[in-house]
């Protein structure tokens, strides 16, 4: 029987992992972002980001999606915007599931050490 490949591979950051991207916007200014979550999906890593800070156009609760790319070195990393809204919208969906799945596990947590009183 042959193993079921997954398209998505999402990797949730805890909200204390302090991981921090800044990205350069149209007047090359830094502009910070939380990295909450990377997805790897055939064989390319997508970064989810949030603001760090207040970021004109940009909702508080609303997320980044990049392309993680290939840097000349380690001291630098290249991101590439998501343009394909079709891919998009994939990543985002795999990342609210990856969240739903993760909320689910901690209520089970939850519920077994009440079992366990």
């Amino acid at each position: 029987m042959a193993e079921e490949k997954k398209d998505f591979v999402v990797d949730l950051l805890p909200d204390d992992s302090g991981e921090i991207i800044t990205l350069l916007d149209e007047e090359d200014n830094e502009v910070p972002f939380y990295q909450i979550a990377c997805i790897e999906h055939n064989d390319d890593f997508y970064a989810m980001l949030q603001p760090a800070t207040e970021v004109e156009g940009i909702e508080e609760d609303e997320v980044i999606i990049v392309k993680m790319l290939e840097a000349k070195s380690e001291d630098e990393d290249l991101f590439e915007p998501v343009t394909d809204e079709n891919l998009l919208d994939k990543l985002y969906e795999a990342y609210i599931k990856a969240v739903e799945e993760e909320q689910d596990d901690d209520e089970d947590d939850e519920d077994d050490e009440e079992d366990e009183e």
